[in-house]
């Protein structure tokens, strides 16, 4: 199986105008998507909603190599992150149509670079 990261984006300023109704509706959504994956083939590894972009950190380094950091978030855009699933399957465009058919917002999948040769290579170059 491949890991995806499945990146839920929205607009930040519907979250927070949400009533206490739309955030039931929204949680039952991921609710049925936490019950359907795995009758689909797909294992969801794990998962968390993020805080507001307000709360975060941006650390930038500047090509002199001094870095900052500012309160964030890390652009001025209407759509944000505002959680994550981790998931494991062999049907990457199953997973797609699952999150279509349950999830109301965006929804950004990302596959993960297999560093594994990489680490071998490096592993084998050491002295023994």
């Amino acid at each position: 199986m491949a890991r995806y990261l499945v990146m839920l984006r929205g607009d930040q300023a519907t979250w927070d105008a949400w009533t206490d109704d739309d955030v039931e509706r929204n949680s039952a959504r991921h609710a049925a998507l936490a019950r359907l994956a795995p009758a689909r083939g797909h294992v969801i590894v794990g998962g968390e909603e993020l805080t507001h972009p307000g709360s975060a950190l941006v650390v930038r380094r500047s090509a002199d190599g001094t870095g900052t950091v500012s309160d964030g978030p890390y652009t001025e855009l209407v759509e944000q992150v505002g959680g994550y699933y981790l998931v494991d399957t062999d049907d990457v465009r199953d997973l797609a149509a699952l999150l279509a058919e349950t999830l109301s917002e965006g929804v950004e999948i990302r596959g993960f670079v297999d560093h594994s040769a990489d680490v071998a290579a490096a592993d084998a170059s050491l002295p023994a």
